[in-house]
């Protein structure tokens, strides 16, 4: 009978000991499982990342537990994520297995771009920058002369071929790729429609940019900017100074005027002077395609107005340029 007792004892001890066992193995695992990202994030990758340099890249918006528990996983699985590279997209309340999944053999997700508002070719460049694994050699690249004369351009007017709009490509994207797909959509922007209409006035693709630019930064009333366009075409058709106060607040590198009524020094009247005359000549220079961009046109229209700005004068490059550009195209004639 004690014999019985004690067999049985030893069972009860054994379950229970197996009970904690797997409740223990269950409240290590279902973290793994049962938790989730706290918000949306991306996880970015280059190849030859360690585990450890994938922790810190999970870590950095998701936290130091998740970003562990990821790693463990990956580590478990044996993964080799060396060899990965882009942009992972990570969303509310994905689990670390998950995640860990994702990474392991997942597809890279594409990064969206979208820029307007800039007002010089090192913000458009350290936007690009901000969003790519290229860094800051797009803006080497856009003060290549080499570089800008594939695209028949140069350093003062490259930045015309980023036609504001939405797009969509992956992280690792590199300086030449970003540069011939930026150049694909300006081509297609300009079909022979709009050249023509562009000759119509007198003026060549890049000007219209760089004119629509000025006039997005002259004035924000859109049912003005035909007839503000009308007035610079006429005067760029008789040789007369264009007297636009974008272009001498893109001189003076001071985009907070408001209105230019007060004296400036004679260094920035010379500027202003230089930029001016840039101005009058065809096709348009640097200085007349920067309003804000840095080295071409003023500034990058909005949707609804459209130009970009660069460092001498406004130039249209922004989502809001291309309403801009085809306002000037129909409402300047």
């Amino acid at each position: 009978m004690k014999t019985n007792n004690k067999k049985t004892s030893g069972r009860k001890i054994a379950a229970i000991i197996i009970a904690v066992v797997v409740v223990l193995g269950l409240l290590w695992v279902a973290p793994f499982f049962l938790s989730g990202a706290s918000a949306d994030a991306t996880v970015h990758l280059r190849k030859g990342s360690t585990l450890s340099a994938v922790q810190d890249s999970v870590a950095k918006p998701l936290g130091d537990a998740f970003a562990s528990r990821v790693t463990t996983l990956l580590k478990l699985s044996g993964s080799d994520v060396s060899r990965r590279q882009g942009a992972f997209d990570v969303k509310t309340g994905d689990s670390p297995f998950s995640v860990a999944r994702h990474l392991r053999s997942g597809a890279a997700n594409g990064v969206k771009f979208t820029f307007n508002n800039l007002r010089t070719k090192r913000e458009l460049a350290d936007r690009i920058a901000s969003r790519f694994m290229m860094g800051d050699s797009i803006y080497a690249a856009l003060n290549d002369t080499a570089v800008c004369a594939k695209f028949g351009k140069t350093p003062d007017n490259i930045v015309t071929i980023f036609i504001p709009d939405s797009y969509e490509f992956y992280w690792d994207i590199t300086v030449d790729q970003l540069l011939n797909r930026m150049n694909e959509y300006y081509t297609k922007f300009w079909t022979d429609s709009r050249k023509a209409k562009a000759a119509k006035l007198g003026i060549s693709p890049d000007d219209a940019q760089i004119v629509a630019s000025i006039v997005e930064e002259e004035t924000a009333k859109s049912d003005e900017r035909g007839k503000v366009a009308r007035l610079y075409l006429n005067r760029l058709k008789s040789g007369m100074p264009l007297q636009a106060d974008p272009t001498v607040k893109f001189a003076l590198g001071d985009f907070s005027i408001k209105r230019i009524t007060v004296p400036i020094t004679p260094i920035a009247r010379q500027d202003c002077h230089q930029a001016q005359s840039a101005c009058q000549k065809k096709p348009l220079s640097m200085p007349c395609s920067m309003l804000r961009h840095t080295t071409t046109p003023i500034c990058a229209p909005k949707r609804t107005s459209a130009a970009i700005t660069t460092s001498q004068t406004t130039m249209p490059t922004t989502l809001p340029m291309q309403p801009n550009i085809k306002r000037l195209l129909t409402q300047g004639a």
